[in-house]
């Protein structure tokens, strides 16, 4: 067995380890029994429901996770080998996808608190789904048309759908239902990185069993209908301070202007535009740069290469659940921890010595995208106010778009892309500062 075929398998098995050993929501309501006992003997335990409140949440993000893998995983491939497109078509596609994210990223959050999180979502479901059918369709025009709704999107998905499900979380008090926003995230970075790996074997499969390229699209378009009606059908709508009838909601939100003013907001955007913008730029160079020291002739198996990635990512997801429990360290702190482990990693692919320590520093990164996800969402729903928080949401996002953007341009051609990873190093070490100096702040979770 060769090495990315052992690497599976013991990530696998780790994963497996770390799953049964997660904190689960009834030992969370037994602790919070004991402790209603502790401060009152005689008090109450507040009743709460057997199925998991947030069952409908997860399986809606699991289908829409699913839908938005089956095509990204596999666009190139359609692109290529069933269009025979360029890869000066193909660069242009990517930025295009891009391109629409940025600048709908800006705009996007505000719609949604004006009009409603679950009606902004249910857009997102129908734009992915469209894309899907686009993507199909072997003509230019409708290739360009496709990849913009699929960058409308994916802005959406970053900021709205998050901001809908913290807004849940809140509205339902499912704090005293055993739940908790670690592990919430947790969760969600548990089912991506889990549906990321299955739609990898299951995409391969439908070709082989199809032979044709297009099947994962086909899925896809089916998998992301079903989210929408899900969505429409059994989750509940949220407004912002703009349009919400809540008095005192309106009474306790800041203006953006005076939200902005706040200092840790600035770290936790320049954070997210370093990590999250380095791991755009990682998805495209990690291949390039461990083929640059790939010396067999054998070819390098680029689908074990991707599944160990991403299940580096599960076991991230599922250690971070585990590694909050106690709450010993704040989140902004391991924040901070995250963003140093990234720079060195980043620095480390930069210089890449040999196959094998470049593919053990690929799977490092993918571990530290799994920590991440959970670890920025919680300190986001935890600090930034309810009645601006998908306009919020959707503007820390932002200059991620703008930095990734950059890269590709600048960066355009370079074969192995190194540059790539010594661009990301350096803005790493500037978030890792920023998040280091305003965790003395004690009062940041």
């Amino acid at each position: 067995m060769d090495t990315y075929k052992s690497t599976l398998v013991g990530l696998l098995g780790l994963s497996s380890l770390l799953l049964v050993s997660q904190p689960t929501r009834q030992s969370a309501l037994r602790a919070q029994a004991v402790k209603v006992k502790k401060s009152n003997p005689d008090g109450k335990i507040p009743p709460h429901s057997k199925q998991h409140p947030q069952k409908k949440i997860y399986l809606v993000y699991f289908l829409m996770t699913v839908s938005a893998w089956l095509q990204e995983i596999f666009i190139t491939n359609l692109y290529k080998k069933e269009y025979g497109l360029s890869n000066d078509v193909i660069f242009q596609l990517t930025l295009i996808n891009f391109m629409t994210s940025g600048v709908v990223t800006v705009f996007s959050g505000a719609f949604a608190d004006k009009y409603g999180r679950k009606s902004t979502n249910v857009v997102f479901t129908g734009c992915y789904g469209a894309a899907a059918c686009l993507a199909m369709i072997p003509e230019l025009p409708a290739i360009f048309a496709g990849r913009i709704l699929g960058g409308i999107a994916q802005a959406l998905m970053f900021g709205v759908l998050d901001s809908m499900i913290v807004s849940d979380f809140f509205a339902r008090k499912l704090i005293t239902q055993g739940c908790d926003l670690y592990r919430t995230f947790g969760t969600m970075g548990v089912i991506n990185s889990f549906a990321a790996v299955a739609c990898g074997v299951l995409g391969d499969r439908l070709i082989w069993a199809t032979g044709y390229n297009k099947a994962p699209f086909v899925v896809s378009w089916l998998v992301m209908w079903q989210a929408m009606q899900l969505v429409w059908s059994k989750m509940r709508e949220s407004y912002g301070a703009v349009s919400t009838d809540d008095m005192e909601l309106k009474k306790n939100t800041p203006t953006l202007g005076a939200f902005f003013k706040r200092p840790y907001i600035w770290p936790l955007m320049l954070a997210s535009m370093a990590f999250e913008g380095s791991s755009f730029m990682f998805a495209f160079a990690a291949l390039p740069v461990i083929n640059s020291v790939h010396r067999t002739k054998s070819e390098l198996p680029a689908t074990y290469l991707f599944a160990c990635i991403m299940t580096s990512a599960l076991v991230g997801s599922l250690t971070f659940n585990i590694m909050m429990v106690k709450r010993r360290v704040r989140h902004i702190r391991v924040l901070s921890l995250i963003l140093l482990g990234a720079n060195l990693v980043c620095y480390r692919l930069a210089r890449p010595k040999n196959e094998r320590s470049t593919f053990w520093m690929a799977n490092a990164f993918g571990l530290l995208i799994g920590l991440y996800y959970p670890c920025i969402g919680t300190l986001k729903a935890r600090l930034i106010d309810e009645g601006i928080r998908s306009t919020v949401f959707s503007l820390v996002r932002a200059p991620v778009y703008v930095y990734v953007i950059a890269q590709l341009l600048l960066n355009q051609g370079t074969p192995t892309m190194v540059r790539m990873f010594q661009t990301s190093s350096w803005w790493l070490t500037a978030a890792f500062a920023a998040t280091w100096i305003i965790s003395y702040n004690k009062k940041l979770p």
